[in-house]
């Protein structure tokens, strides 16, 4: 979904600047707590057996709470990911923050629910996971 905010990269990323130059203990932490985060949603992605879509939407939540400490989210976004914490498996922002768009892990079931919770003020958009992936085919 996209908050049909425009923001700046450029800002986004001197805010981080910042932020990692005045807690550099805590980014540090936010980035070992980061790299973990992603061998879990890797192992969640490419799995040996079946996905765990729960686990996953658990693993881009987390990451919202990182992305929101480092101060790249704001509070329309905010709003978008609390509108959906009911229907959703995770939320999170995409991009560099500051506006822009949100990705939400929703089941098809409850995909008619997203443009009323979040608004007509915002352009919402649906995307499948493919389960399949890539096949290889000699010609």
């Amino acid at each position: 979904a996209n908050s049909m905010i425009s923001h700046s990269t450029k800002d986004s990323v001197e805010r981080v600047k910042r932020f990692k130059e005045n807690n550099e203990e805590r980014f540090s932490q936010l980035c070992e707590l980061e790299m973990k985060l992603i061998r879990v949603a890797n192992s969640v992605l490419y799995p040996t057996s079946r996905t765990d879509y729960t686990l996953l939407g658990e693993k881009m939540s987390e990451n919202q709470k990182y992305l929101e400490e480092i101060q790249v989210s704001n509070n329309t976004l905010y709003g978008m990911i609390h509108s959906l914490k009911e229907i959703s498996l995770g939320t999170k922002i995409t991009g560099a923050g500051d506006g822009g768009c949100i990705i939400a892990l929703v089941k098809d079931e409850n995909m008619d629910k997203v443009p009323e919770l979040l608004g007509k003020d915002k352009e919402c958009f649906s995307a499948k996971i493919d389960t399949k992936g890539v096949e290889w085919n000699e010609l």
